[in-house]
């Protein structure tokens, strides 16, 4: 279908056969993340999330780009994944946002995905498959699991008042970091239950349950990240937390001019939580020379200026930023100032080795809290006891 491939680059093989056979030789299930994005495909149309949004041409650049054309070659890349791989356990599609329209540039929904022939196509393959909401699906079509993001329902998702399965996921420990507290000891242990991370959680459950300063969030089809992130687009809520970069979006979509500043601390000065992508290469790899090749292309200060000048990520390298800012931050107030301030007063990332078994704890127990029907110190201490299990 496609010469854009791995097969193709200098690594010359495939990628995806031998982890899904490391993966299934741990007894783990295997599941695919598939962006509906794409923006090497030249049928593709230009919207809110391409690089060439602001393209002065974007409108005739997209006279010649037929979606359906898109659509018929994103069924035979799923075909693919789904049957040349064996079982396959989940298939993660993501994302739609069909009402997201930019200077005449439509958004992508259903309609431009064919949704529902693309569920039946994977269905007809594995028919044990979990799919996700994210494909637009209308009302009549409940999705396997429902993925709220970053925000907790006041109420269980239902999708035309049928109840449905759901998951959210909350990043806590950022915050908790940022405002000086601790959740990890001075030994790599996690420690839930001290004063100072049970204050932080009051603190970051305060914003939703007492003070009510998070909206509410429908219950219904609509997907609470959409939700929320169009109240502040359209200036019904004063403040959207997310990382450097989501900037390009918000700025284009948000119908008044924005701003960009660290998160309200009470005293003293606020910690930045850093994260990002990192590489390594495996101790068992047979190919460590031509690994350490590849990661030096992908970190050079050229790659990651061209990322910079796209405003697609913030570099890690300090003299690629300064495209960044030109793009991302370009007409922000106080972005350059904000982004400054919290490199110079960063902080990492700090987990505990089972760190995954405790973001699924935090996601299955912090809603309650969140709803204000649970204790936060007794939600802390109940994490803490079966993260230790």
């Amino acid at each position: 279908m496609t010469d854009y491939k791995a097969t193709n680059t200098p690594c010359g093989k495939d990628l995806l056969t031998p982890l899904v056979e490391a993966f299934r030789a741990e007894g783990l299930k295997i599941g695919f993340y598939y962006s509906l994005l794409d923006w090497h495909h030249p049928d593709f149309p230009i919207d809110v999330h391409h690089p060439l949004r602001n393209h002065p041409d974007a409108k005739a650049l997209n006279a010649g780009r037929n979606i359906a054309n898109y659509a018929a070659y994103m069924r035979e890349q799923v075909r693919e994944l789904l049957t040349g791989f064996g079982r396959i356990d989940i298939i993660w599609f993501d994302f739609s946002y069909p009402g997201r329209d930019y200077r005449g540039l439509p958004g992508k929904g259903r309609a431009d995905w064919e949704s529902e022939r693309l569920v039946d196509l994977v269905r007809e393959l594995q028919p044990e498959i979990i799919v996700n909401n994210r494909l637009d699906l209308p009302p009549g079509n409940l999705p396997d699991v429902t993925t709220p993001e970053q925000y907790t329902p006041r109420v269980a998702p239902a999708i035309a008042s049928q109840g449905v399965l759901w998951e959210t996921c909350h990043t806590f420990s950022g915050l908790a970091a940022a405002w000086g507290d601790r959740y990890v000891n001075d030994a790599g242990e996690l420690d839930l239950t001290s004063a100072s991370a049970v204050a932080a959680a009051d603190r970051l459950i305060g914003f939703a349950a007492k003070d009510k300063i998070a909206p509410l969030v429908p219950s219904g089809g609509a997907d609470p990240g959409d939700v929320v992130q169009g109240r502040f687009n359209s200036g019904n809520v004063a403040m959207y937390i997310d990382g450097p970069w989501s900037i390009i979006g918000m700025k284009d979509q948000a119908k008044f001019k924005i701003g960009l500043t660290t998160l309200p601390r009470d005293e003293g000065e606020l910690s930045a939580v850093t994260a990002g992508s990192g590489f390594g290469i495996s101790t068992t790899s047979k190919n460590k020379d031509a690994a350490w090749k590849a990661i030096q292309v992908l970190t050079s200060s050229e790659a990651l200026s061209y990322l910079a000048e796209q405003g697609r990520a913030l570099p890690a390298r300090t003299a690629s930023q300064s495209a960044w800012y030109k793009v991302a931050a370009k007409d922000i107030t106080n972005g350059g100032e904000a982004i400054d301030y919290s490199l110079a007063h960063s902080v990492p990332y700090v987990i505990t080795n089972n760190w995954a078994a405790v973001e699924n704890l935090f996601n299955q127990y912090f809603p309650p809290a969140f709803a204000g029907s649970a204790d936060v110190k007794q939600t802390m201490e109940s994490i803490q006891s079966l993260a230790q299990q």
